[in-house]
């Protein structure tokens, strides 16, 4: 990662996302300031008026959240939060700043659910309870999307503009599957032999387009004016490339039965036109309007109107895995067709003495976002400040301030160096929710808690019963063979605590003793029986009866660890000694029940 300072070219060309001004007031596009042109045609012919609006003509957009991000990380390869191998590596919070590079300082963070999220495993049971988290699980399709035109240069002749534009526009989107938007949002429990998956679409396309283009005054003077703009555009494609499809995973017929209780499922239908093939092509157009009534301005504007592209020479492949990866071709030399997505912008801006308000809606495909802001110009110093509320609805605010170097004459070059921040950036947060392998992350500040149905899986196995005789003759087992219990699988973690419960009946037969039923843990089979009992429970049974003794037992630091790992091993013992006043002739028989066995194991800190 890199810190890059800009200095951008006169603010006409300015790029929305690192436009000092504009960040500083929470988004907010202000028409005759020259970032509305992108978007509406018009406002090429509105006079710029940078001493009334407090225009820079150069900016310096400085990123301090880059700044206080490296101060935070200065050996970003050595760092644990990006180290896998390390017990602080969090992949939730590398893919958010990947996708959310810290550009802005975050003055205050959206706030995160601190409940605790709770696991509940059996040997055919999984049930995973987000608890207040489960609200940024997105119910509906998510992702990220652009429409840019990175080049636009050309000639004016009184009005007509002649020019060459680029254009890119890309999309990635997801799409939670019905069996695992229950599974994450209503804690439904997984089932056997289901799929859950998300759906995949993704597309990226490019390339220039010769413009015709319009803008002047139709009516008024430079105060009190109507301006209108439109443009004509010839799209051709240099490339393309799509790909819709989807990814997850089959559940066996036991949720941890087996040696492979999920089996990895995934498909994808890819079209694409690489560079070199024939040129896609297409028409489509831009139009806007732009009044200008003294202090008020009003301005609409809508994108690529009827852009739909044809790639004459388009290349479609299939895949699909399951064990294995498949790929095959489908055609080739084929017509396909892209459609541009639709964009427009509605401004309001009212500007009185130094002081700047503004509005707006901008919608490029993927839903309307909404800003309001203003600017305070005190002397060389403007104060800026909005909010803003995504596609999502999510809100988020932004203030800062710029310091004007050289006069307040217009036509000069002036600077701005705008300490500008962000803050409130809650949108980020919902989208890693939607990664099953990384759903416990949603505990925020609480803890993860694992409730493990050891009792499952031995009755699975019928190692749930044991019977007893004492005095034991030479040969007999007083053990149940070796038993295996999924557990956690994080072995980076510290645990808190762990507490065993349950309950196990001494069915009695004959005389009158004492059992201890003992259960063991370990991380390897073969040493289940060698090293000291977890713990032990005693029962004073009776002839023909039947005692019930229930545990809740604490475990100690030592075996812990022992449920980090994705298996744990587990033995249980039942050894009689008679006490009757027919003994030791008598022996004490019977058969020891567990009837509930459950581990709950608390992780405090992070989970990775």
């Amino acid at each position: 990662m890199a810190l890059v300072l800009g200095c951008a070219a006169p603010a006409a060309g300015q790029w929305l996302v690192t436009d000092a001004r504009r960040i500083g007031m929470g988004g907010l596009t202000l028409g005759r300031s020259g970032s509305a042109v992108r978007y509406n045609p018009a406002y090429r012919a509105v006079p710029a008026q940078a001493d009334r609006r407090g225009q820079p003509r150069v900016t310096i957009p400085i990123p301090l959240g880059i700044i206080q991000f490296l101060h935070d990380h200065p050996h970003i390869s050595k760092d644990p939060m990006f180290h896998p191998d390390s017990a602080g590596f969090n992949p939730i919070l590398v893919v958010n700043t990947i996708l959310n590079l810290p550009l802005y300082l975050e003055v205050k963070q959206a706030p995160t659910p601190t409940n605790d999220v709770a696991f509940t495993i059996g040997k055919n049971q999984l049930v995973v309870n987000l608890g207040a988290a489960a609200q940024l699980v997105p119910e509906d399709q998510f992702g990220i999307s652009g429409s840019s035109r990175p080049l636009d240069f050309g000639i004016d002749i009184k009005g007509v503009r002649f020019g060459v534009m680029g254009w890119l526009h890309d999309q990635v989107q997801f799409q939670l599957g019905d069996t695992l938007l229950a599974f994450l949002h209503d804690s439904v429990p997984a089932r056997d032999s289901t799929t859950y998956n998300v759906l995949v679409h993704g597309l990226v396309e490019g390339g220039f387009a010769p413009t015709i283009s319009y803008a002047g005054r139709i009516a008024g003077d430079s105060a009190t004016g109507l301006y209108v703009g439109g443009a004509l555009h010839y799209y051709l494609g240099a490339g393309y490339a799509r790909t819709d499809g989807t990814a997850g995973f089959l559940t066996g017929d036991t949720i941890f039965g087996g040696t492979n209780p999920v089996t990895p499922l995934g498909a994808t239908f890819t079209q694409y036109s690489k560079a070199g093939n024939t040129l896609g092509h297409g028409i489509g157009g831009d139009v806007g309007v732009a009044v200008i009534s003294g202090p008020i301005e009003v301005g609409v504007g809508v994108n690529d109107i009827g852009a739909t592209i044809t790639w004459p020479d388009t290349r479609q492949d299939s895949a699909f895995y399951k064990d294995s990866s498949y790929s095959k071709p489908v055609a080739n030399h084929v017509e396909t067709t892209t459609k541009l997505p639709v964009s427009y912008i509605v401004n309001l801006a009212y500007t009185v003495g130094k002081t700047t308000l503004g509005a707006d809606v901008l919608n490029t495909g993927r839903g309307a976002a909404v800003h309001v802001g203003g600017e305070q110009r005190i002397g060389p110093w403007a104060v800026r400040g909005g909010i803003a509320r995504d596609q999502r609805k999510r809100i988020e605010f932004g203030w800062g301030g710029g310091l004007r170097f050289g006069g307040e004459r217009a036509r000069h070059h002036d600077g701005d160096v705008a300490l500008d921040l962000l803050g409130g950036r809650m949108r980020a947060k919902w989208l890693w929710v939607a990664v099953l392998t990384v759903a416990a992350g949603a505990c925020g500040q609480g803890r993860a808690i694992f409730d493990i149905d050891v009792y499952s899986f031995l009755a699975s196995a019928k190692a749930d019963t044991l019977p007893y005789l004492g005095p034991l003759p030479p040969g007999v087992p007083d053990t149940i063979p070796v038993q295996t219990v999924s557990s956690i699988g994080f072995t980076s973690s510290i645990v808190d605590t762990v507490l065993v419960t349950g309950m196990v009946s001494f069915v009695n037969q004959t005389d009158t003793g004492r059992v201890v039923f003992q259960v063991y843990f370990d991380s390897l089979p073969n040493t289940v029986y060698t090293s000291p009992p977890a713990f032990g429970v005693t029962g004073d049974v009776l002839p023909a009866s039947t005692t019930d003794s229930s545990f809740s037992v604490n475990l100690p630091d030592a075996l812990k660890p022992l449920f980090l790992a994705s298996k744990v091993y587990v033995g249980i013992r039942a050894s009689a000694t008679p006490t009757g006043a027919s003994s030791p002739s008598g022996p004490v028989k019977g058969t020891a029940k567990l009837t509930a066995l459950r581990a709950r194991i608390v992780i405090q800190d992070k989970i990775f």
